[in-house]
């Protein structure tokens, strides 16, 4: 499955601890950790959702088992807030 992140949404890296998801359509703002910012950049450009497994792992290196059922779980967040839609 391949995800995108809406067009009209703004990443702002605010330190290295944290950055911010900004909706400029509603005005909501989300404020996002490294690994969440982390996957908004790569959906930015739209990725798979296996490859972006993949970069996660080797990127932090070593994950916890659980980080694999996070990362659906956040991206899950994202197309039910229309912030990110499925491309083909």
């Amino acid at each position: 499955m391949e995800i995108k992140l809406k067009s009209h949404l703004v990443i702002r890296e605010e330190t290295d601890n944290y950055a911010l998801l900004y909706n400029p359509k509603n005005g909501a703002t989300f404020v996002l950790n490294p690994v969440s910012h982390f996957i908004c950049q790569k959906l930015a450009q739209s990725c798979q959702l296996d490859h972006l497994l993949a970069t996660i792992q080797t990127t932090y290196e070593p994950l916890p088992p659980e980080a694999q059922k996070e990362v659906t779980t956040f991206i899950d967040q994202l197309l039910t807030n229309n912030l990110a839609e499925k491309v083909s």
